[in-house]
Formats: C-alpha cells, structure tokens, sequence
C-alpha cells in the first residue's frame, strides 16, 4: 500500500506541473494594440519654438530693419493623421511681433521723429489651424511635410520703445503703451516645410496692421524663420 501512496503522490505533483507553466505571459487583446499616440501615429501632441525675421521691408514711411530676428513663438500644436498622406491639426502660441523701425527721411510711423532706437512690440495670442500633406515613408518619425494654414492673433499687450542720444552723451529712453492706432485683431497664412523636428516657414499677414482712419503706411507683412519641436 505504501508505494502505491508514494506513487500517487508523485504523479499528482508531477503531472500537475505542467498546469503551472506560463504559455503566454501578455493578454493579446490588450498587448497586440497599435499605439494612437505618436509623431505618425493617428494622435500628436508637441510643443514648438519658432524664430523668424522681416524679409519685405514694408511701405514707405513704415520701414522695418531686416536681417535681425523679430518674430519669436512658442507654441502647442496638436495634429491628427486621416491617412499616410494627409492631416488636419490646430496650435495655440505666445507670438511675439518685434517691428524694429528704420530711422530715415520720409518716416510716418508711429511719428515724423527720428531717434536712435526704435521698436513696436506686440506680444499676441495666436490660434492656428492647418493642413499637414505628408511625403515619403517614415515609419513613426514625423518625415517631410508641408503644412498650409491660417492663423489669427489678439494682441495681448503692446509697447513702443524709443531711444534718443543727446548732445553730451546721454541716452533717453522711453517705454509708451496705450497706443490706439493699431488693430488688436489680425489674420494671415503660413507655409512651413519641415523635416522630422527642424521647419522652415514663411508667415504672410493678410489684415492691416493700423486703422485705415490714421492713414498710416504698413509695415512689413512677410517673415521667415526657422521652427524646432522640442518633444
């Protein structure tokens, strides 16, 4: 009788064994799932930081230096892929408008004066929404776009600052705010080219930026500049 217990025994803790042994550690409904979130997936959400600079140099009396930069962003853009090829999104930035005036014969904005230094600044919420149209393969990396897209800011604060340089040397300068001649509500459209996380883009102004009623001559409408997702 007492090997046939010991046998029993045996067989139960052995045969039972293979019972125990994990097949299949994961649970396929869960695991096997294509991630939604992603530079190519259907959900994208980065930040982004822009710097840009005046390329047209405005109307006549309303000319802005060029060559230095005066447009600065920093943005949240969110983007949903429809196919390989296309996608719509929408962003919302901090822009930063820095209009540096040149001080010259002819000068109308914002007066006839000439100083040694001079900048109206706009600091501007700005809602964008786009178009995305993808090229080329590029697994889930952002690859080569183009984004066509309209924007519209509201000029959140503002202020000009002037510079002077008296006879002996000193400098005055001085910081006003309150200024009525410009429209807080503006709108124009951007191209940008990008490549994975570096965009080049050009971002037109279609609105005048004055009251028609001051009849002031425009200032530069055009600015390039250069774009980095930061995650």
């Amino acid at each position: 009788m007492k090997p046939l217990i010991i046998a029993a025994g045996l067989f139960l803790l052995f045969g039972s064994a293979p019972a125990q042994n994990v097949i299949l550690d994961k649970d396929p409904a869960i695991d096997s799932l294509v991630p939604k979130r992603g530079p190519n997936r259907k959900h994208y959400l980065h930040t982004y930081m822009s710097f840009g600079f005046t390329t047209d140099p405005g109307e006549a009396g309303a000319r802005s230096r060029q060559g230095t930069f005066g447009h600065y962003q920093l943005g949240l853009r969110y983007k949903r892929r429809l196919s390989q090829t296309f996608a719509l999104g929408y962003e919302f930035a901090y822009d930063v408008n820095d209009l540096s005036q040149r001080q010259e014969a002819g000068k109308l904005v914002p007066d006839t004066l000439q100083y040694r230094r001079e900048r109206l600044i706009f600091y501007n919420a700005l809602f964008s929404p786009y178009l995305r149209i993808n090229f080329g393969r590029r697994g889930n990396q952002l690859g080569k776009y183009v984004d066509l897209a309209a924007y519209g800011t509201y000029t959140v604060s503002h202020v000009l600052f002037q510079r002077s340089e008296l006879p002996d040397g000193r400098n005055i300068r001085s910081r006003t705010t309150g200024l009525t001649y410009f429209q807080r509500f503006n709108y124009g459209a951007t191209v940008r080219i990008g490549i994975n996380k570096i965009i080049l883009y050009g971002h037109y102004r279609l609105s005048d930026l004055f009251y028609a009623n001051w009849n002031f001559p425009e200032p530069a409408r055009l600015q390039v500049g250069v774009q980095f997702v930061l995650n």
